[in-house]
């Protein structure tokens, strides 16, 4: 399923390290995954500052390949997307 343009879901994890090590396991499983900064209200969470972006109905298959592969994962957290896509548009 497609990301939601409402809420999004952030695997939030320790190091950058970590973020690249999921996102290639995803994708190699073939779950939807984007890398992105994370969000502001996520970020005590986090202590790296990038997190994986994926569809809230995979967040528990994200964690169990996280698991699978031993990446320690600070959770998922769900954030209400606060993205205007009018932003930058003058005319």
């Amino acid at each position: 399923m497609p990301l939601s343009r409402n809420v999004r879901c952030y695997a939030l994890l320790k190091t950058h390290t970590d973020v690249w090590a999921l996102f290639e396991a995803c994708k190699e499983a073939g779950v939807e995954a984007r890398i992105a900064p994370t969000p502001r209200q996520a970020d005590t969470h986090a202590s790296c500052g990038t997190s994986l972006l994926v569809p809230c109905d995979t967040s528990d298959a994200v964690l169990a390949l996280a698991s699978e592969r031993g990446i320690a994962t600070n959770g998922v957290v769900r954030v209400q997307n606060a993205i205007d896509p009018a932003r930058d548009r003058y005319c």
